[in-house]
């Protein structure tokens, strides 16, 4: 398993990304919702969101994502009283599929991953509450 870390200065919390590189996914993206999307109904800040969603897009970055995708996703996951998200996208010319998760997915995934840090602005799992 490959680990690099990437930190953002002057932010108040860290976030944490654990991203993959896996087999294509071709079937049920219908059930997933599109960033831009959950982004109009999200109760966190436009930077926390922005954050979260570059750290991934670096992760992928570092796992050969090459840029092209159709569409970024967002699915949910239940966390210690609360649910947290976390971002599905893939490779528009080979169909590898890329999850980052705020959790480690090891258990479900086995596939290469990266996990990607940074510091966010505000303690999301509060405020969505």
């Amino acid at each position: 398993m490959t680990e690099k870390t990437m930190t953002e200065k002057t932010k108040v919390h860290e976030s944490v990304m654990y991203v993959y590189a896996i087999p294509p996914i071709d079937f049920g993206w219908e059930y997933l919702q599109l960033a831009s999307e959950f982004f109009l109904g999200y109760s966190g800040t436009q930077y926390d969101f922005t954050a979260r969603m570059t750290l991934a897009m670096s992760g992928a970055h570092e796992l050969g994502w090459e840029g092209d995708h159709g569409g970024f996703f967002v699915f949910m996951m239940p966390d210690d009283g609360y649910f947290d998200y976390g971002f599905a996208f893939k490779q528009s010319n080979n169909g590898t599929t890329f999850v980052a998760s705020p959790r480690p997915l090891s258990q479900y995934i086995d596939s290469d991953s990266i996990r990607m840090t940074g510091h966010v602005s505000s303690d999301e799992r509060h405020e969505a509450c």
